[in-house]
């Protein structure tokens, strides 16, 4: 099932893979589409250096502005899950010739099963199309635009 946010709410209708449009409002340009609205908390033993934002703290409190947070959290408002990663290893985001895309590169090694279960998890959830998955498996690899050819698509719009 896709998930696109789509206005102020998530939807499973998702993205047509070959028109890139999205199916419940008709956007072709998904980067005027609202963030989701994360939840924002405050942590004393962070605040004072003291702990850390994981392992079920119990000194975590939710609160209404960025100005009184120190953590912000994957759910959202809506009580869903907007994902917020801490990826403890190197990683660009670059953008992509589709305003509002990207193309994420973690610069790491793995081993080619571990790479495409990857994929397949990233494409169940619909982080990415399953039109892209199937042709990274049909490729044995995945492809996206060198940093060049991204960075001129950029520049070009």
């Amino acid at each position: 099932m896709r998930r696109t946010k789509c206005r102020k709410f998530v939807t499973a209708a998702g993205m047509d893979s070959h028109i890139s449009k999205c199916q419940k409002c008709g956007k072709r340009d998904l980067s005027d589409i609202e963030a989701p609205q994360r939840r924002l908390y405050y942590n004393r033993m962070l605040a004072e250096g003291k702990g850390t934002y994981g392992g079920g703290n119990t000194n975590i409190v939710e609160v209404d502005s960025e100005n009184e947070a120190n953590l912000i959290s994957s759910l959202t408002v809506n009580d869903t899950h907007a994902p917020v990663i801490d990826l403890d290893l190197p990683a660009r985001l670059l953008p992509s010739k589709t305003p509002g895309h990207f193309h994420l590169y973690l610069d790491v090694e793995m081993p080619h099963d571990d790479y495409f279960k990857l994929l397949k998890v990233m494409s169940e959830v619909g982080l990415v199309e399953e039109g892209y998955y199937q042709a990274s498996v049909n490729q044995q690899s995945s492809f996206v635009r060198t940093q060049e050819m991204a960075i001129r698509d950029t520049l070009a719009r």
